[in-house]
């Protein structure tokens, strides 16, 4: 059990684009209730059930107090992984196939259970007219986990920057239906500690933010 409760927590970051629609207008598609949630600072989770599959996609919104372009540049640094993300021990680049894409190799620490190696690719994409940024990724090689993909999406708001983040794994093991629970509060913790972490880097005004942006804007391109 020890060792899908902390898969989960690595894959939760590393691993569901539902972006065509979440670009129509992400806003939108929340209730007043969990517009009111976002608006007191806290994180909404909205699931959506996959039918070959035991576990949702997971779609976790918030309010963040940066821009889109901070946000994006400081989660497309990847190999600063190991330095916030729980049990990340490294996050090496392994090739880049494009200036857009990465493709890193990450281990993870389990306690008991032998190390989680896994090889994810990392896509960045760029929507100038919505002032909207997307880092998509899917695993391409796991010890421990059948396959993986993801999204970070943020795009402006009155208040900062709309973070829909969306994860979706399908775990190798049979008791995974059970785990379901630890799943959802694993997803909900390690938002909370990626927006900590883009929020303390913007408002300490951090020496490496200017060069993560200029390796956003490198990546597109500019």
């Amino acid at each position: 059990m020890w060792k899908i409760q902390y898969i989960i927590c690595f894959f939760i970051l590393f691993t569901s684009s539902r972006l065509n629609a979440l670009l129509e207008d992400p806003w939108s598609s929340l209730s007043e209730k969990q517009k009111a949630s976002l608006q007191e600072g806290k994180e909404v989770l909205v699931t959506e059930k996959i039918q070959e599959s035991s576990w949702p996609y997971f779609h976790v919104y918030c309010l963040i107090k940066a821009t889109p372009l901070q946000a994006a540049a400081i989660f497309w640094d990847v190999e600063k992984a190991p330095e916030y993300i729980p049990h990340c021990l490294r996050a090496l680049l392994h090739a880049r196939p494009s200036l857009n894409v990465l493709e890193v190799n990450y281990e993870l620490e389990i306690p008991i259970f032998p190390n989680e190696f896994s090889r994810v690719r990392n896509t960045l994409h760029a929507f100038p007219h919505e002032g909207a940024y997307e880092i998509s990724w899917e695993i391409l090689s796991s010890r421990y986990s059948k396959s993986g993909r993801g999204s970070f999406l943020v795009l402006p708001h009155e208040r900062g920057t709309l973070l829909c983040y969306s994860n979706f794994i399908n775990p190798g093991s049979l008791i995974a239906p059970l785990l379901r629970a630890q799943a959802e509060k694993k997803v909900q913790e390690t938002v909370s500690v990626l927006l900590h972490h883009i929020e303390e880097e913007v408002q300490e005004n951090s020496d490496e933010l200017p060069m993560q942006e200029k390796k956003l804007q490198e990546a597109l391109g500019k």
